[in-house]
């Protein structure tokens, strides 16, 4: 998941780049609850992370969740807005190490380690290698409210919703297609295969 996080990381501070990965959301739906990516989409989207993902080796999930990210308009919106409000707060992030950059997308998504964080802000024991000044700046980046709900949104409806999502399980490549719950109470899962 660090890999996913450090692309996060990224795309929130370059917007050339995040374009680019939006960019590749070929995908069918072949029902209401999934998005199916054809392999030349996890292809492409493993060209694109070559050469900026310094910190870590990447995974076949990494692609999926990014090609999940740019398929989903909201998602994109929320990405888009993140990186918005860092960039007119001028927190732009030229020449962050892959460290920050990990640690960035972890603590935009992470709402555990981001409480953590703001509760001791200091260097986070999963991810190593961040400088004095890259904490400092995480921490000026996570003081603004606004900044924390939208990470909060983000993370609750491109993740947690999905667990919601009655998912049934097939061999290619499908992932679950979030959608806002209808319950507290997620329902029980159908296994197919």
């Amino acid at each position: 998941m660090l890999d996913f996080c450090e692309a996060l990381g990224r795309m929130l501070s370059d917007d050339p780049w995040r374009v680019q990965l939006f960019a590749l959301r070929t995908q069918t739906t072949p029902d209401d609850c999934h998005i199916v990516f054809p392999p030349a989409s996890y292809a492409s989207v493993r060209a694109l992370l070559q050469g900026r993902l310094t910190n870590h080796s990447f995974s076949l999930a990494t692609d999926g969740e990014i090609l999940r990210l740019a398929a989903v308009a909201a998602s994109r919106a929320k990405v888009d807005g993140l990186a918005h409000n860092l960039a007119t707060r001028t927190m732009q992030i030229p020449n962050g190490t892959a460290s920050f950059y990990t640690a960035l997308g972890a603590l935009t998504i992470d709402q555990v380690l981001r409480g953590a964080f703001l509760t001791s802000p200091g260097p986070i024991a999963e991810i190593t290698g961040l400088t004095v000044p890259e904490v400092a700046r995480l921490s000026a980046i996570l003081s603004d409210a606004q900044y924390i709900r939208d990470s909060d949104r983000l993370c609750f409806e491109f993740w947690s919703e999905g667990c919601f999502v009655r998912i049934r399980h097939y061999s290619g490549y499908a992932h679950p297609k979030p959608r806002p719950a209808t319950s507290v109470t997620p329902p029980v899962a159908t296994l197919k295969g």
